[in-house]
């Protein structure tokens, strides 16, 4: 036989003289018979009569070796497939190189938190968790741990530090200043007013962006995370579209926290609890704690709503999408500039969804920065 792609097979059965010996009489090569393989390489066969035992054997060996190599073309050397022809080739997988410098502990964490003494600076924050309103706690749609209490005490607060995100909110903060300066040049611009403009100025908030202190509570095992990358739109949802959720009641902050009890049983909570009670000199202090963010809010250009579907003051419609995700953009300015917050009035009337507390969102994270986080009681 004729073996196209080389090497010798060796062969067991009785060896046929006539294979070895004169070429073929004219008798038997009448007997010959040539086939073609419809496999991808050709095996010409040569039938003598006489050789039967050896001619199986070498058409066997070749059979293998074909299946061998077809193998081999389908298998990588680790044994993987490859891709099929036009497939493109495997990614090769590389690992990222370890930096050549120590990393900082603020680096390892994402965020360095530093516990505020008795003095001034805590007692702004005192301030801004004041409950102007006590025959609303406990009470609303919102609540997640109804119960029966007057007041809200600081039990500690902590300053928090993340270089690279407040850099990208300085940043955004810019941005919608200047947005908002462009707007003013053909339009009035609201000034938005809340119950904590005292506290915004005595934190320094920036003016030309509407720039305001505003509340956010959450649950104990959320603190860390929030800590790490800041608070995101795209993980938020309600009422009023999927947005960051403000306020500038504490009442209504204080509906969406739930306890930290001492246990750690939760990664997320142990996690936290490693960072603000992380040991005997500075230990849980027991019974009940709640959670909270002071929090940094460019709010820009606002638009003011009482349903969460039309603006109140010219009867527009709100959303780009049906998936209220991103405010429709101020009337008469081009290029467009979308509303860069939404704040919802609470009124008891007709035609408003809220009651109580004003809701104030804003839809794009980078315009938020986590300021202070405060552990709070709730007291009888």
């Amino acid at each position: 036989y004729s073996d196209d792609y080389g090497g010798a097979c060796s062969t067991t059965g009785p060896t046929n003289p006539k294979m070895t010996t004169a070429a073929p009489t004219a008798e038997e090569e009448e007997e010959t018979v040539t086939e073609t393989s419809e496999w991808s390489f050709p095996i010409t066969i040569s039938i003598l009569a006489a050789g039967g035992a050896s001619l199986f054997a070498s058409i066997l060996c070749a059979f293998k070796k074909y299946q061998a190599k077809q193998h081999a073309m389908i298998r990588g050397a680790d044994g993987d497939p490859l891709p099929a022809p036009g497939d493109p080739a495997p990614v090769e997988i590389k690992i990222l190189g370890k930096p050549d410098f120590e990393p900082t502990e603020e680096e390892l964490q994402g965020f360095s938190l530093e516990k505020l003494p008795e003095g001034p600076e805590l007692e702004i924050l005192k301030k801004a968790m004041v409950v102007t309103d006590p025959h609303n706690l406990g009470q609303g749609r919102d609540v997640r741990e109804a119960n029966k209490y007057s007041s809200l005490s600081v039990e500690a607060a902590w300053r928090v530090s993340k270089p690279e995100q407040k850099v990208i909110y300085e940043a955004n903060r810019r941005l919608t200043a200047s947005a908002v300066r462009r707007v003013q040049a053909t339009q009035d611009v609201i000034e938005v007013t809340t119950k904590l403009d005292d506290i915004s100025k005595e934190l320094g908030c920036d003016e030309p962006s509407n720039e305001r202190i505003l509340l956010h509570g959450t649950k104990p095992d959320n603190v860390v995370s929030i800590l790490w990358n800041g608070l995101s739109e795209r993980l938020s949802g309600g009422l009023f579209g999927c947005g960051i959720y403000l306020t500038e009641d504490a009442s209504k902050m204080d509906q969406y926290c739930t306890a930290d009890d001492g246990n750690v049983e939760d990664e997320n909570v142990q996690a936290l609890h490693d960072r603000l009670w992380p040991n005997e000199e500075n230990p849980f202090p027991g019974g009940k704690l709640y959670y909270c963010f002071l929090v940094r809010a460019a709010l820009g250009c606002p638009v003011f709503t009482k349903d969460g579907e039309k603006d109140m003051a010219s009867g527009n419609k709100l959303w780009v999408r049906s998936d209220r995700r991103e405010l429709t953009s101020i009337p008469g300015v081009v290029p467009h500039i979308p509303f860069h917050s939404l704040i919802a009035e609470a009124r008891d009337a007709p035609g408003f969804k809220v009651k109580r507390h004003r809701e104030i969102l804003t839809f794009n994270g980078d315009r938020t920065l986590v300021n202070y986080l405060i552990a709070f009681r709730r007291e009888r």
